[in-house]
């Protein structure tokens, strides 16, 4: 779920980075008894998912137990914002428990308070603080024995933070991965990871992730990881000082042999040489990439070589930036809030009825006893009116959302970021729940807002105030989704397969051009394509319903709106029919908006 954190941030980092450190995170709690482990190694990125690992110890009581975690946010009450995030559970008395959720860490000015409770009663209490040197703009984990080495990549651009994990902190789900620039592993035994943490690596990488393996003496190849490798790990030889990598990154090499292990790259892979043989090897996998060093840069004379650090910056990449900025897309759904027609026609009849009843009685019965009714009724009316003023709240309660999946060629899956838009406008309380398969976040955090991670999924309850605009959210997370499209005859036939979905809708858009397709049915479809038929995506006679045009609106003129457009292909983007919404308003009945768009980078042949 990475997205900017914004100038607001920027500033409080600015400030907050000149402030005394506070005491150190993740450590067990001398006060509390609760051992919290937060972000990787501490390291966290502002307004972005990372995940929370507590460990309860025996608890003396047995019953319904909850751990909450609230975490300070920025907003229009600094210092009261808080982001309560509650994860259920059963205390056995005598037992120790593992519990992990993620969170997200937008005021690190503030430590994250970590509470827990049995049968309503709080037994356990810590609070971690969040030093400024644990906060990264890029963010490097590596997972290694060796927790030194790496201390001048400081000095690359941006703030870099290193975080040295053990296998059992790699996150069990892919969207805790959020805040990671590039992972590291220097040696692992397969054994140490369970099915759900190299499903989730796995995942991470097809949607977007960097991955660096270190290829040293005795590596084990790690089989999970096999269809993403881009080379087979050979031998162990000294190579002569490779001038090669000096060339390429800069710096002298130093003037001593390199102990190298043999790397054989697969079809497709990029390789760099050095010591007469490949020393890296590089290829993308799905949206994300995997590079191999066949050197360990925690040894010498790789240590001593100044050129090492351009060589990491190029592996660590530019960031993690989502593709969709998911609040230009919250921010179109937010500029209206549709109302239920039949709520103000509820309201209304009923004050009519009201008033026909009493002025009836009293035009056609003048009599003590008429009036004596009318008082009745007007009685009665009072509690009728605060059962209908509740209804009418409860009625008017809105739901937007729109959902983008952007499946990855050749990977079975989609990467979905969901945005939804809730609106009370006569004020009161709301629940939404989010699908258990993704990550929910606040997109506005405030003090009253509570997320409990349930196993139906996270429920978000808070309050509006009468007048106060919608309140968005966003969900991120992986769905099943075979999907693919083409462009063949330099660009004149176009193949879609969208498997047993259908789509409406559907355009080509590549710069600020646009291309109508129309409808596409279920299976494989095969269009010709006019030159003649690109046309200004501005131009008129584009009829578009209102909650498309709004929505494709912050895709494409959102701040990463150029990075999908000015790509080396059009995308196909249209509405799908059928996927299951992502969020639902519970106990609201007016009709909720919900839309879900198809955005297919094409590929050449």
């Amino acid at each position: 779920m990475a997205r900017c954190a914004g100038p607001a941030l920027v500033g409080l980092c600015a400030l907050w980075c000149l402030a005394p450190a506070p005491p150190s995170a993740a450590s067990p709690a001398a006060d509390g008894g609760l051992e919290v482990r937060l972000g990787f190694d501490g390291i966290v990125k502002l307004g972005v998912t990372v995940p929370i690992l507590v460990v309860v110890p025996p608890l003396a009581r047995s019953g319904h137990a909850e751990l909450e975690v609230d975490a300070p946010a920025l907003g229009p009450e600094i210092g009261r914002v808080i982001t309560s995030t509650i994860v259920p559970f059963e205390s056995v008395a005598g037992a120790g428990q593992v519990i992990r959720a993620p969170v997200t860490i937008r005021d690190p000015r503030r430590p994250v308070t970590i509470r827990v409770a049995v049968n309503g009663e709080p037994v356990l209490q810590t609070a971690v603080a969040i030093a400024p040197e644990q906060v990264g703009d890029r963010v490097l984990v590596v997972l290694s024995d060796d927790r030194v080495g790496l201390a001048a990549l400081s000095l690359l651009p941006g703030r870099v933070a290193v975080g040295y994990v053990t296998a059992d902190a790699l996150p069990h789900s892919f969207e805790e991965y959020a805040a990671v620039d590039l992972l590291v592993i220097r040696g692992l035994d397969p054994a140490l990871l369970d099915s759900a943490q190299q499903q989730a690596l796995l995942t991470w990488v097809r949607l977007g992730g960097r991955l660096l393996l270190i290829a040293g003496p005795g590596t084990r190849q790690l089989a999970f990881l096999d269809p993403i490798l881009p080379a087979d790990v050979g031998g162990p030889r000294v190579a002569p000082p490779p001038v090669e990598l000096a060339a390429r990154y800069g710096g002298a090499f130093p003037p001593a042999p390199l102990a190298a292990t043999t790397l054989i790259p697969r079809a497709g892979a990029r390789e760099v040489l050095g010591g007469g043989g490949p020393l890296i090897a590089a290829r993308d996998a799905g949206a994300g990439q995997v590079t191999i060093w066949g050197f360990d840069p925690w040894r010498s004379p790789v240590l001593e070589w100044k050129g090492r650090l351009r060589l990491w910056d190029e592996v660590l990449g530019g960031g993690a930036a989502s593709s969709i900025d998911a609040a230009a897309v919250a921010e179109q759904l937010t500029t209206g809030t549709p109302l239920d027609p039949g709520v103000h026609a509820q309201v209304g009849g009923a004050i009519l009825l009201y008033l026909a009843a009493v002025l009836g009685l009293l035009r056609w019965k003048p009599t003590i006893a008429g009036a004596g009714a009318a008082v009745v009724i007007a009685l009665a009316g009072l509690g009728a009116f605060s059962s209908l003023a509740e209804l009418t709240r409860h009625r008017s309660a809105t739901l937007v959302q729109a959902t983008v999946l952007g499946p990855v060629i050749g990977s079975g899956e989609a990467k979905a970021v969901a945005v939804a838009a809730v609106a009370v406008p006569y004020g009161g309380r709301y629940k939404v729940t989010v699908s258990p398969d993704m990550v929910a976040d606040p997109m506005t955090p405030t003090g009253d807002l509570r997320m409990e991670l349930t196993s139906g999924g996270t429920v978000l309850t808070g309050v509006l105030r009468p007048g106060e605009p919608p309140r968005p959210f966003e969900a991120v997370g992986a769905v099943g989704l075979v999907a693919s499209a083409s462009l063949a005859d330099g660009g004149r036939t176009l193949s879609v397969d969208l498997g047993p979905l259908r789509a409406r809708r559907v355009e080509l858009r590549w710069r600020d051009r646009v291309y109508s397709v129309g409808d596409l049915p279920a299976g494989r479809t095969v269009r010709e394509l006019h030159p003649d038929g690109w046309i200004a995506a501005t131009a008129d006679g584009r009829s578009l319903p209102e909650l498309p045009a709004r929505v494709l609106d912050g895709i494409f003129q959102g701040p990463n709106g150029d990075a999908i457009l000015n790509g080396a292909t059009p995308v196909l983007v249209g509405e799908l029919e059928g996927p299951a919404p992502v969020f639902a308003l519970g106990g609201a009945g007016a009709p909720r908006q919900r839309l879900t768009i198809l955005l297919l980078p094409l590929e050449r042949r």
